[in-house]
């Protein structure tokens, strides 16, 4: 006889009573049975609180595998999709599989519907990582994925086809790790960085109203600026600096960046 969505509720409160051996077997039922009835938004919630669990129990690589069933769920709200990939995500960094979260967040991007805001909240996060592990080309690959996210929300907003609540603070953000990139003089280094803040800024112009940078992004695009003026590249550096002027002309009337 085929159980309500009520019946897979009462059973899943009571998962944490039974004994730790038998809870793997319940869990793992209890998300196929709401596979079957296409409840999918329960199916997350099992999903998530199996994971946790496994977590808790020193079993990482099992939890990985448990959510990545998430992507069976395709009735799931993006929002929830989101939060479990963010769990995922950051499962693999904890492990120090930094490549394959990032070519999860790739398959994700050109598979799933994850909001944009998050989905840029999580290549930064990766980004952070890549960065603190001494891998600085791939934490700029991950920054100019951001810089490309951005300038698409931007397009995507000003067509009115999408309307992000968390978008201001996409815009016109160098989180510290980028900045300590550039801040290691390393040539080849600034040279990737600096188009891509170039890039950040001439979406920042176009399509959106000026919000103001913290004191630290502000210095870090002087320094942007003046490395490009030094290399020749005017052009770009003028791009820069409009964003410079723009900021300076705003004053305390702009939010503050977070």
């Amino acid at each position: 006889m085929r159980r309500s969505r009520d019946d897979l509720n009462r059973e899943l409160h009571g998962v944490r009573r039974m004994p730790i051996e038998e809870r793997r077997e319940t869990y793992q039922r209890l998300i196929n049975e709401a596979m079957e009835m296409a409840e999918h938004g329960f199916a997350s919630k099992v999903i998530q609180q199996y994971a946790a669990e496994l977590k808790r129990h020193g079993k990482p690589i099992d939890a990985l595998k448990v959510l990545r069933q998430a992507d069976g769920l395709p009735r799931v709200l993006p929002g929830i999709y989101a939060v479990i990939v963010r769990q995922e995500i950051s499962l693999m960094m904890e492990l120090g599989r930094l490549d394959e979260a990032w070519e999860r967040l790739k398959t994700v991007f050109n598979k799933r519907g994850v909001p944009l805001a998050q989905y840029a909240h999580m290549v930064l996060l990766l980004g952070g990582y890549m960065a603190a592990q001494g891998r600085k080309g791939s934490a700029i690959e991950c920054f100019q994925f951001y810089v490309r996210l951005c300038e698409m929300v931007a397009f995507l907003e000003k067509e009115k086809v999408y309307q992000g609540s968390a978008w201001h603070w996409l815009m016109l953000q160098a989180p510290d790790w980028i900045i300590q990139i550039w801040q290691s003089k390393e040539g080849d280094l600034r040279e990737l960085v600096a188009p891509a803040i170039v890039q950040l800024c001439e979406v920042q112009r176009q399509y959106r109203s000026l919000a103001m940078p913290t004191d630290t992004v502000y210095y870090f695009l002087h320094e942007v600026a003046e490395w490009l003026e030094a290399q020749g590249n005017q052009s770009q550096a003028a791009v820069v600096r409009a964003v410079i002027e723009l900021s300076d002309e705003k004053g305390e009337e702009s939010e503050p960046m977070v």
